[in-house]
C-alpha cells in the first residue's frame, strides 16, 4: 500500500516525465508519406565526363530512421565509378552501398542514430557515361521505416531520374558566393543545414564570460564552396566566403551581447539550408553594492542587493567567518534586498558576500560587522531559519533509477533474442536505433531530475558535507549507468554488422 501511494505521488509530481516515457515506449502515429528521389532529377551531361547524382530520402509528414532498397540504372549507358556515404543522414549501415556495373544495381541498407524528419542525402553516386543516349535511374524493393519504436513502413514511392548523355559542352562551374547572400540558380531539394558546434559556448541558452568564440563544423568531400556571417542580427545572411578546407572559425575580443554565426555549404546541386549557432557573452561582473545589518524587524537581516545589466544576477554566496556558508538565490532577495541572518553565536564577524551573474562573473564585498546572536528555532509551529535536512533518497527518485536499469536490461535481452535472417536484420537495426534514442531521452530526463534535486537543496540556507558528497556520487551513478547501456548498444551494433 505504501508503494502504491508513493507511485501515485510520483505521477502527480512528475507527470511530464512519465508522459515522455510513455511516448518512448508506445511511439507516435505515422502516415505513409516517405519518398525517395534523385538530385538532380534530370540533366544533360557530356559523354566521357563523370557526373554525380544523390539519392535523397524525403520523410514528408513522417519521421524515419531506416532506409533500404536497390537503385537500378542502365549498364549499357552508365557505369558507377564510386559511391560515397559522405554527408549522408544515415550513419549505421548493415549493408554498405554496393554496386554492380554488370547488373546495373546499387544495393544498400542503413539507419540513422537520430530520427530524420527533413529531406536528406542517403548516398552520392558518381556515374561515368559509356555512350550517348537517354537513360533513367529508379529505385526498386525499397523500404523506409518510421522512428516510432515499431518499425512502421512509411514508404510511398520513388521519383525516377532522367538523364541525357550527349556531346554538349560541360556545364559551367558553380558561381562563387556573392555579397547578396543568395543564389537564384539554386533549385531542387536543399542539403540540410550544417551542424555547428562551439567548444567555447556550447549551449545557446547559457551565458559565458569568455570573449573568444570558436565555431566548428564538418566539411564533406563534395562541398564546392562555403559562406558564413558572424553578426548580432539573428537573421543575417551568410555572405563571406570560406575555403573548402576550413572546418572552424575563431573570433577574439567579441563584445558583450547576443551573437549569431550563420553557415551555408554548397555541393554540386546548390546551397544548403542555413545553419545557425547563437552565443551569449557577458564579461562584466554585477554592479558594486553594500552590505549592512538591519535589526528593525522581527528578525535580524542582512541587507544587500545588486543588479547585472546583461545576463542578470544568478545567486549570492554568503560566508560568516569560517563556519557558516549560505547560498542565496537571487529571487529570495529580489524584492526586499534582505535575507535572514543565519544561526550563529553573534559578536564581531568577518562577513563576505559574492554576487554571481549568469555568466559566472563575480562581484565581492567584505565587511567586519557586529552580528546579533541567532539560534535555530525548534518550537512546534515556529518558522525554522534553517530548513531541516531531508533525505535525497525519496521513493520517486529511486523509482526513476530502477526504471532506467530495468528498461536497459529488458531491451538488451529482447535484442539478443532476435534471429539473423535478412528481414529480421532490418527490424533489429530499427530496434537498436530506437533503443539508442530512448536511452538518450531517458538519461536526459534523469539528468533533469537530478538538476531538480540540486535546485531543491539550494533552497536550504546551507548544505552539509554529506549532502554535497551525495550529489556528486549521484552524478557519477548516472554517468556510469549511461556509459554501460551505451556500451551494450555499441556491442549490438557490431553484432548487427556481423550478420550482414
Amino acid at each position: 500500500m505504501a508503494l502504491v501511494q508513493t507511485t501515485r505521488l510520483y505521477i502527480s509530481r512528475r507527470t511530464a516525465l512519465f508522459a515522455l516515457l510513455v511516448y518512448l515506449v508506445q511511439g507516435v502515429g505515422v502516415v505513409h508519406a516517405a519518398e525517395l528521389q534523385f538530385a538532380p532529377k534530370e540533366g544533360t551531361f557530356s559523354s566521357g565526363t563523370e557526373f554525380s547524382v544523390k539519392l535523397v530520402v524525403d520523410p514528408q509528414d513522417a519521421t524515419i530512421n531506416t532506409v533500404d532498397g536497390i537503385v537500378k540504372f542502365d549498364p549499357n549507358i552508365l557505369s558507377v565509378s564510386s559511391v560515397t556515404k559522405d554527408g549522408s543522414v544515415l550513419s549505421l549501415w548493415t549493408v554498405d552501398p554496393t554496386f554492380s556495373n554488370s547488373e546495373g544495381t546499387i544495393t544498400f541498407t542503413g539507419g540513422a542514430t537520430k530520427p530524420v524528419s527533413a529531406p536528406g542525402t542517403v548516398f552520392t553516386v558518381v556515374f561515368k557515361p559509356k555512350k550517348t543516349g537517354s537513360t533513367n535511374t529508379s529505385v526498386t524493393k525499397a523500404s523506409v521505416l518510421a522512428a516510432d519504436g515499431k518499425g512502421t513502413e512509411v514508404y510511398k514511392g520513388a521519383v525516377e531520374g532522367a538523364y541525357t548523355i550527349g556531346e554538349g559542352k560541360k556545364p559551367p562551374p558553380a558561381p562563387e558566393p556573392t555579397s547578396s547572400g543568395s543564389d537564384e540558380s539554386d533549385v531542387g531539394i536543399k542539403d540540410p543545414a550544417p551542424d555547428i558546434t562551439s567548444p567555447t559556448h556550447a549551449k545557446s541558452e547559457n551565458w559565458y564570460s569568455t570573449t573568444t568564440a570558436i565555431f566548428m563544423w564538418k566539411m564533406d568531400s563534395d562541398v564546392a564552396a562555403g559562406r558564413f556571417s558572424f553578426s548580432d542580427k539573428p537573421d543575417a545572411k551568410a555572405t563571406e566566403a570560406i575555403k573548402t578546407s576550413e572546418t572552424s572559425k575563431i573570433f577574439t575580443d567579441v563584445k558583450d551581447g547576443v551573437w549569431y554565426f550563420a553557415l551555408e555549404l554548397k555541393s554540386g546541386f546548390g546551397w544548403s539550408e542555413t545553419g545557425r549557432k547563437q552565443i551569449q557573452i557577458d564579461s562584466v561582473p554585477p554592479e558594486d553594492f553594500t552590505l549592512d545589518v538591519d535589526e528593525s524587524g522581527e528578525k535580524p537581516m542582512f541587507k544587500f542587493k545588486t543588479t547585472d545589466a546583461l545576463s542578470g544576477v544568478d545567486r549570492y554566496e554568503l560566508r560568516i567567518g569560517e563556519t557558516v556558508a549560505v547560498t542565496v538565490k537571487e529571487k529570495d532577495v529580489a524584492e526586499s534586498g534582505m535575507y535572514p541572518i543565519p544561526p550563529q553565536e553573534g559578536g564581531a564577524a568577518f562577513v563576505t558576500i559574492k554576487a554571481y551573474d549568469k555568466a559566472g562573473n563575480v562581484r565581492e564585498v567584505q565587511r567586519d560587522l557586529t552580528l546579533p546572536k541567532v539560534v535555530k528555532a525548534k518550537g512546534k509551529g515556529e518558522e525554522e531559519l534553517v530548513a531541516a535536512p531531508t533525505s535525497p533518497w525519496t521513493a520517486e527518485r529511486v523509482l526513476v533509477i530502477l526504471f532506467a536499469f530495468g528498461l536497459g536490461a529488458v531491451v538488451t535481452w529482447a535484442l539478443n533474442m532476435k534471429k539473423t535472417n535478412d528481414k529480421e536484420r532490418i527490424l533489429l537495426l530499427q530496434e537498436v536505433l530506437a533503443m539508442r534514442e530512448k536511452n538518450s531521452r531517458l538519461f536526459q530526463a534523469m539528468r533533469e531530475e537530478f538538476e531538480q534535486m540540486v535546485s531543491d537543496f539550494d533552497e536550504k540556507p546551507q548544505l552539509t558535507d554529506d549532502e554535497r558528497l551525495f550529489l556528486e556520487k549521484m552524478k557519477e551513478v548516472v554517468d556510469i549507468s549511461e556509459e554501460l547501456i551505451d556500451s551494450s548498444i555499441e556491442e549490438l551494433k557490431k553484432a548487427v554488422r556481423g550478420k550482414s
